[in-house]
């Protein structure tokens, strides 16, 4: 299978540039891998991919999708937040913003996380990748298993 990754929207969000994107993937693809979305936007692009693909001649029920998503459980919101963006600012080599860690990142309690996850149900989005944003990866892997994954579709 060929995936295409691709998020035209968290560098110019020119309905031109997205539109684009999103017909490559209908065209070209077997599934879709994006992130930064809000749930609403998701839904509403993956709508529009499965279109492009039926104009295009391709049966859009054969396509699929993943989210990329970061995640940090930690009871103190603030703690969480800053740890995620120490974490993905020294990955990247860049400073993100508050937004864009706030819109990439499912964080907080445990039940803040799955709340964040949950918004996700119903948009079309076939499956979830999520990345561990803090320096104790086997203690967040452990909490993440426990606590947050067993109760999205709870």
């Amino acid at each position: 299978p060929i995936w295409l990754a691709n998020n035209p929207w968290t560098v110019k969000p020119e309905p031109a540039r997205v539109e684009r994107a999103l017909r490559r993937v209908a065209r070209l693809a077997d599934g879709w891998q994006t992130h930064s979305l809000a749930p609403e936007t998701f839904a509403a692009y993956w709508r529009t991919i499965g279109a492009y693909a039926q104009e295009a001649g391709r049966d859009p029920g054969r396509l699929e999708n993943c989210y990329y998503h970061n995640i940090n459980v930690n009871e103190d919101r603030e703690a969480a937040l800053a740890e995620t963006k120490r974490f993905l600012d020294l990955y990247y080599g860049t400073s993100y913003s508050r937004e864009r860690i706030e819109a990439w990142t499912a964080y907080g309690s445990p039940e803040a996380c799955v709340a964040s996850l949950r918004r996700f149900r119903g948009t079309g989005m076939q499956r979830i990748t999520l990345r561990l944003c803090s320096w104790d990866q086997e203690g967040q892997l452990a909490r993440v298993a426990r606590e947050v994954l067993p109760y999205v579709n709870a």
